[in-house]
């Protein structure tokens, strides 16, 4: 009978309290805060768009707090730079909008033959976040620096995945 008192205190100390665990706010700066870091990105055309050279783009990404929101920056297929191509904001209940602008009219872009042909995209997204990853649909068009003329309005996949880098 000397241990019945740390038994009760254990188990009622183990119980917990009524209310169970509280959850915490979040604000747009946590939340870009937290996402923030170095993604995978990948994008695969609508299947409709069939006069690209590639489906399928992958890119090396990274998210950086902007102050609220995330800018997106790639490196990868016609991009030899990190460069920024969108914005990522994020909502109370872990979901966020992408805003993609790969096709900045203002760029001066490379010369596709020496660096390869870049993904022109411009177009937004809606996602949830799931474990600091996204996957969804852009609604919009696509073209590359090969032929600007030849766009294709579509629903293209994208999935980013967080490397931990």
């Amino acid at each position: 009978m000397r241990h019945a008192p740390l038994v009760v205190l254990l188990v009622v100390g183990c119980a917990g309290g009524p209310d169970g665990p509280t959850s915490v706010k979040t604000t747009p700066d946590s939340r870009a805060a937290l996402l923030a870091g170095d993604y995978a990105l990948t994008i695969a055309l609508d299947e409709g768009c069939t006069q690209f050279p590639e489906k399928t783009w992958n890119y090396r990404a990274t998210l950086r707090d902007a102050g609220g929101y995330l800018d997106v920056s790639v490196a990868g297929p016609g991009f030899t730079e990190r460069t920024d191509v969108g914005q990522m904001y994020t909502f109370d209940d872990f979901t966020a909008r992408f805003v993609w602008n790969f096709n900045d009219p203002e760029l001066t872009y490379p010369d596709p033959r020496l660096t390869g042909p870049r993904l022109l995209l411009y177009g937004s997204s809606d996602t949830s976040i799931r474990n600091g990853s996204m996957s969804g649909t852009i609604v919009g068009t696509v073209s590359t620096t090969l032929d600007f003329s030849r766009q294709c309005y579509g629903t293209h996949r994208f999935s980013l995945i967080a490397t931990g880098q």
